[in-house]
Order: structure tokens, then C-alpha cells, then sequence
């Protein structure tokens, strides 16, 4: 089955107290990137959207390849060349909008990154994913855990991390 598309919808559900819930929905569909955040679902508090955030989407989708192994073949979007320090440098569309696969000697993704990411007011901020603990599941070979940061010039800002604690496939 061959994919043509560079698309992810990820939505999340936040308890951030006893009676205080959040939706947050990060989207790249149809070539554009969005955010929104809406207490209990219904009232927005957030939106982003734009060139900046379609491509800091773009990357995103592109800095999880390391849990979508059957992209790497299947999706005819993607485009690949030589990256610095022995990386490979993929994207999709406009070249500018990239990511570097850094792996292991075993042949593992154990980080991904680009210096084109937007974040806010500050321009374009050195952006990377780190990926580790990689099993096997089913056919795939994949990390479970996973940390994504903001190079800054003050030091690193590490925003999220998370592990896959179980699989299933529908």
C-alpha cells in the first residue's frame, strides 16, 4: 500500500485539577499545521496556525518516524538525502522544512533534529526529539521512550516525555 500524505491528529485529554479539564488537539491535515486548547473541550484558551505552525507540524510528523517505521516505505512524500554528522535528512514538500535522523550502530533512530523550527516570537530555535529503550512489537522494531526539547542558547529545554507502555494495532 503506498501513502502519499504527511498527516497526524493528535489529541490529548489534561486533569489539571479537580473540576479542570483540558483538550488539546496538535494537527497537521490537508498541508496545514494547527494547535488548539480547550478547557473541558468547549472554550478555547489557545489557537495557533500559519506558516510557522505548518511547519513546525510538518516536523513534528517527520521527527515521529521513529514510531511509524512502515512510513519510511510506504509514504512517497517523503524525500531523503545525506544530513550532517552522518544523519539522514528527511522531508516533505519544501526542503527548508527537515529533520536529521541521527541512529545508533544497531541502526535505531536515537534522535532527530532541525535548526528551521519556529518557536513563538523567538524565530527558529534548534528543535530535537531523543529516542530510546526500542522493542520489538509484532513486526516493528520501536522506541519506547521518547523525550522532544528546545535547544536554547540558555540551555535545554526538554517540554515533554513520554513512554510507550503498550501497543495496540486496529
Amino acid at each position: 500500500m503506498s501513502i502519499s500524505l504527511v498527516e497526524f491528529a493528535w489529541r490529548a485529554g489534561i486533569k489539571m485539577g479537580p473540576l479542570m479539564t483540558a483538550v488539546v488537539v496538535d494537527a497537521y491535515e490537508a498541508g496545514h499545521g494547527r494547535l488548539d486548547v480547550k478547557l473541558w473541550g468547549a472554550i478555547r484558551v489557545a489557537h495557533d496556525e500559519g506558516p510557522a505552525v505548518d511547519r513546525g507540524e510538518a516536523q513534528r510528523y517527520l521527527a515521529e518516524l521513529p514510531w511509524n517505521a512502515s512510513a519510511f516505505l510506504d509514504n512517497e512524500s517523503l524525500r531523503f538525502d545525506e544530513g550532517p554528522e552522518g544523519s539522514v535528512r528527511v522531508w516533505a514538500g519544501d526542503p527548508a522544512t527537515y529533520v536529521d535522523l541521527h541512529f545508533d550502530e544497531e541502526g535505531d533512530i536515537v534522535r532527530t533534529y532541525t535548526e528551521t523550527r519556529e518557536h513563538g516570537h523567538e524565530g527558529c530555535v534548534p528543535w530535537e526529539g531523543n529516542f530510546s529503550a526500542y522493542e520489538t512489537f509484532g513486526s516493528l522494531r520501536m522506541p519506547t521512550h521518547g523525550e522532544v526539547s528546545w535547544q536554547r542558547p540558555t540551555g535545554s529545554f526538554t517540554y515533554w516525555r513520554g513512554d510507550i507502555v503498550s501497543l495496540d494495532w486496529e
